[in-house]
């Protein structure tokens, strides 16, 4: 028998897997090369540790799935490249894709379904999305028409552009309640604009990418998300949740009826 791992060993292979994760997160929609490097730390730790990990992952089905699906993508694209052989990149473009949804396992497991981090998680996504595509803010100067009749990306293709922007708003309008009550009294009010500023800026994006797939599936989203917020705030009787929800569908909605006249146009096209 292999000798137990020291409480030691076993903090160090956990606070290097919390790395990774939160690598991942901060370059997952901008900066790709990073993000690999963070699921190989998270992968080496959930490896290393496999003797505390293993038995708990193999009770969750979505494991067995998720694997299977990693499985099938990586058995499938060298059969796919050998029946097309001028297209072998693709084929491995593709599977590669598909296998990252295995990534799912050592992402939930380092999550620990701990609020703290998820919110963290959540907080360098938005971050690392953002800063990039400030980066690219000159392409507007380069456009041939007004910036908002461009199918705008800002360095990615305007449908990614659209989902990642949709992804981080409904997780701006699901996890604002909480960081509205972690903030502190007296910047509560702030924390409550800033968030607001953020999604209003994050729905613009998404209606300037003129993405109709992301538009469709962005829509019942929002309404459930907004929804639920109102809900919960009357369900609890928190009068100043349910004035900041309010405050939320009155912003969503202005920037929506200030772009109709465009919506309709794209959706006409």
């Amino acid at each position: 028998m292999s000798p137990m791992p020291s409480a030691g060993a076993t903090e160090q292979r956990d606070a290097v897997g919390t790395a990774g994760l939160y690598l991942f997160a901060f370059s997952a929609w901008s900066l790709r090369p990073l993000a690999v490097v963070g699921c190989l730390l998270m992968l080496w730790a959930l490896w290393a540790d496999r003797a505390a990990c293993w038995p708990q992952l193999r009770r969750d089905p979505l494991t067995w799935v998720l694997l299977a699906i990693a499985g099938y993508a990586l058995v499938y694209a060298p059969v796919a490249a050998l029946g097309e052989p001028e297209a072998w990149q693709q084929q491995v473009k593709h599977a590669a894709r598909v296998a990252y949804y295995a990534g799912l396992v050592p992402v939930a497991w380092y999550l620990r379904g701990d609020e703290g981090r998820v919110l963290k998680v959540w907080a360098l996504a938005a971050a690392g999305f953002l800063l990039v595509r400030l980066a690219f803010l000159g392409e507007l100067s380069d456009l041939d028409g007004p910036w908002w009749e461009a199918r705008l990306g800002l360095g990615l293709e305007p449908i990614s552009f659209a989902y990642y922007a949709g992804t981080l708003l409904i997780g701006t309008l699901v996890f604002a309640p909480r960081l509205a009550r972690l903030a502190p009294r007296r910047y509560r009010r702030a924390v409550i604009g800033a968030l607001l500023l953020l999604a209003a800026l994050l729905l613009e994006g998404v209606i300037l990418s003129q993405t109709r797939a992301a538009w469709v599936a962005l829509a019942p989203l929002l309404l459930l998300a907004v929804a639920a917020g109102l809900w919960g705030a009357w369900r609890h009787g928190e009068q100043r949740a349910g004035v900041a929800a309010l405050l939320a569908v009155a912003v969503l909605g202005a920037v929506i009826a200030g772009n109709l006249p465009a919506v309709g146009e794209r959706l006409a096209t």
